[in-house]
């Protein structure tokens, strides 16, 4: 059985403005690859849309990632990348946030964003509110640090 070709990021972004509406701040399309962002604020409503809407239908949480820009005044990037697995679309949904706040968990949504976002939290140190089981994964629970943050030691500790 072959997989049908990929969808243009085109008309996923036409559906998404239609049914989003103002909650996508941005959209971006590279390579065939829709990005949207979104305000912290919306992230859970926009997921579950994404999941949810019949034409969309993005029901395969791929990964989470994030990046820290130190010095702006939204210094960590959340970026979600989800598939649509009968309409082989997929499409990338970023936010930001500044040091010290949290964003939604997106566990809520897929079932599958527990350990990859509780590895976000542990390497990055963004929180997720409502998460099933936020605490580390790869360092030490008394770890005060965060090793993927631009302004972590080269050298270590």
């Amino acid at each position: 059985m072959s997989t049908p070709p990929l969808v243009a990021a085109d008309t996923i972004h036409e559906r998404v403005h239609a049914v989003l509406g103002e909650k996508v701040t941005a959209a971006d399309t590279l390579r065939n690859y829709l990005t949207i962002e979104v305000a912290a604020r919306n992230l859970l409503a926009v997921a579950t849309v994404l999941r949810d809407d019949a034409e969309l239908r993005f029901n395969y949480f791929g990964d989470v990632t994030a990046v820290h820009w130190p010095g702006e005044t939204q210094e960590y990037e959340v970026v979600y990348h989800l598939r649509s697995i009968p309409d082989n679309r997929r499409i990338r949904l970023k936010t930001r946030i500044a040091a010290g706040e949290s964003i939604e968990s997106m566990a809520q949504v897929w079932p599958g964003a527990d350990w990859p976002e509780r590895e976000v939290y542990d390497l990055m140190g963004v929180k997720f509110d409502n998460h099933p089981d936020l605490r580390r994964i790869l360092m030490d629970e008394d770890y005060e640090y965060h090793p993927l943050r631009k302004d972590f030691p080269r050298e270590g500790l």
